[in-house]
């Protein structure tokens, strides 16, 4: 070291080759070092279509999914319904120079309009007109309770972005309440009504698997079918 403080350049350059030798020691290349920085890396994918085979959970105690499911175990009868959704309309163009949330406003009320028209002078469950119904009998019981047994205890991790459309609906009474749980086997989703009104909108369910073979018992009931091709 020289006067004033100043580094007498052959020890400061001994001191930095000291330095990097210890770097050099403990991390034997920088891509080793950034290596042993780095975060772990996470666990691979689940391969495609995996998620869909995992085991689905049950419905939340005490929901009314829950209280639908154990009312569907005691019921003595069930009724089978086919249905039919209120139409699409096409909004006016003019509603495209409106503000989203006048827009929004119009939207609901013209929703509710066309639900009403469609429903007027026919019977409708949850703005669905029924087109027939049977009440099934001891040979088709195990099919139908197994449908909507399976679509309210079923309830996968995921969920579909998906407009439901309902052709079928199972009501079935227990402890004073009627419940309709409406299938939609389009988007795999199902809406349960009780004593007539919508309780906890669309839920998601596993895969049904069984829309032929209910409307195999609706048809050999005579009942329509909802005749509409949906895309």
């Amino acid at each position: 070291m020289q006067d004033g403080g100043r580094m007498d350049s052959r020890s400061g350059w001994s001191t930095i080759a000291a330095a990097l030798a210890m770097l050099m020691s403990a991390c034997t290349s920088f891509s080793a070092c950034a290596a042993a920085d780095a975060p772990p890396a996470p666990a691979a994918a689940p391969a495609s279509g995996q998620a869909s085979q995992a085991a689905p959970g049950a419905p939340w105690p005490g929901s009314v999914r829950a209280q639908a499911l154990a009312a569907l175990q005691r019921a003595q009868t069930l009724t089978l319904y086919s249905l039919q959704p209120t139409p699409k309309q096409g909004t006016p163009e003019a509603w495209d120079l409106w503000s989203l949330d006048e827009r929004g406003q119009r939207m609901e009320e013209f929703i509710r309009q066309t639900q009403r028209e469609w429903c007027r002078g026919h019977d409708c469950i949850d703005s669905n007109r029924v087109l027939g119904s049977v009440e099934v009998g001891a040979a088709d019981r195990p099919l139908v309770l197994k449908a909507a047994r399976e679509a309210l205890a079923n309830v996968p991790s995921y969920g579909f972005i998906c407009e439901p459309i309902y052709r079928h609906a199972v009501a079935f009474a227990d402890g004073g309440h009627r419940y309709q749980v409406l299938l939609s086997h389009r988007c795999d989703q199902i809406k349960i009504l009780v004593d007539g009104k919508g309780r906890g909108g669309n839920e998601q369910t596993t895969e049904m698997k069984d829309m032929a073979a209910i409307d195999a018992v609706l048809t050999r009931a005579a009942v329509a079918l909802d005749p509409t091709v949906y895309p």
